[in-house]
C-alpha cells in the first residue's frame, strides 16, 4: 500500500514525501527532521527572555505636612499623614493610591484627601498609614513611600523623619513632640505668641488661656474620625485618628489656667 508523511522541514518548508515503503526507519527520519528543525529555529533550547525594571521616579512626599521636625513616636496608636506633591514635573493625581505603600504599610482607606499642602496652588494628595503598620526601624532618619501612576510608572519619594520616645516633650508644655507633630503645634514652644500660631495644643484659639471658649469647639466634631467632612486633625488632642471624649479630658488639667514662654 502506498503510504504518505508530511514533515515540516527547516522551520518553514512543508515537504511532502511520498513513500513507497512506510515503517519505523521512517518515522524515526521524520522526528529527527523535526525536533532539527525546531532547534535551529530557536523554538526549543531558548533561554528565559531579560526582564528590565524600570527605575522608579523620584517624587517630592512630605511626612507630617507643617511639622518640623517631623517627630513620631512608633508606638503610637495613631496614624501617620504623607503628602505626595504635585510639582511641575507631577501631577500627584497621576498616583495610583491601590498600589502606594509607606515603609511597608497601605493607606487607609479613610484617610485621603485632596488639598494644596505646601499652597503653591496646585494640589496634593494626602493619605494616612498607622504607625504600628510600617517597619520604620527606631534608628531610621527617613521613611519612604513607593507606588505606581496609572500608567504603571513606578515613584518613591523620601523625607526625613524624627524618631522620639513617647514621654519626650521638648516644650514642656504636656504634650510630647510626636503628639504635637502630629497636631502641627510649635514642639518648640509652650504658648502662642499670635492668634495664627499654634503652640500649645490645648489652647485650640490661640489665646494663651485654655477656657470655656476650648471646650466648646469640640461641639461640631464630637465623634469623628479621620475621613470625616467634620473632623479637625488639630482637635484630635491624642493624635489617634478620631475625636472623643479622651481628647475632651485632656483640656480637664489645664481649664482656666494661662501660659507664657520662657
Amino acid at each position: 500500500m502506498r503510504r504518505t508523511r508530511v514533515l515540516l522541514l527547516a522551520g518553514s518548508t512543508l515537504v511532502i514525501v511520498v513513500a513507497l515503503l512506510g515503517g519505523p526507519l521512517w518515522l524515526a527520519f521524520a522526528r529527527a527532521q523535526w525536533s532539527s528543525s525546531r532547534s535551529s529555529s530557536g523554538l526549543v533550547n531558548a533561554g528565559p527572555a531579560a526582564v528590565t525594571t524600570p527605575t522608579p521616579l523620584n517624587i517630592s512626599v512630605d511626612l507630617k505636612p507643617g511639622s518640623d521636625p517631623n517627630s513620631t513616636n512608633l508606638d503610637s496608636r495613631g496614624a501617620i499623614p504623607v503628602a505626595i506633591l504635585t510639582t511641575p514635573d507631577f501631577d500627584a493625581a497621576d498616583v495610583d493610591r491601590d498600589t502606594v505603600l509607606f515603609e511597608g504599610a497601605s493607606p487607609l482607606q479613610h484617610g485621603r484627601s485632596v488639598e494644596d499642602v505646601d499652597e503653591d496652588g496646585d494640589l496634593d494628595l494626602i493619605m494616612h498609614f498607622r504607625t504600628r503598620e510600617t517597619d520604620i526601624a527606631e534608628d531610621a532618619t527617613e521613611a519612604c513611600l513607593t507606588g505606581q501612576t496609572f500608567d504603571g510608572l513606578p515613584i518613591q519619594g523620601c523625607d526625613i523623619i524624627r524618631i522620639v520616645p513617647p514621654g519626650l516633650d521638648s516644650d514642656g508644655d504636656g504634650f510630647g513632640d510626636a503628639v504635637e507633630a502630629t497636631l502641627v503645634t510649635d514642639q518648640l514652644a509652650a504658648c502662642p505668641t499670635s492668634p495664627a500660631h499654634d503652640a500649645w495644643p490645648a489652647d485650640l484659639d490661640n489665646s494663651a488661656r485654655v477656657d470655656v471658649v476650648d471646650a466648646l469647639m469640640f461641639a461640631p466634631v464630637i465623634l469623628s474620625n479621620l475621613g470625616d467632612d467634620a473632623y479637625n486633625p488639630r482637635l484630635n488632642l491624642d493624635a489617634a485618628g478620631g475625636i472623643g471624649i479622651v481628647d475632651m479630658l485632656l483640656l480637664g488639667p489645664v481649664i482656666l489656667e494661662s501660659c507664657t514662654n520662657p
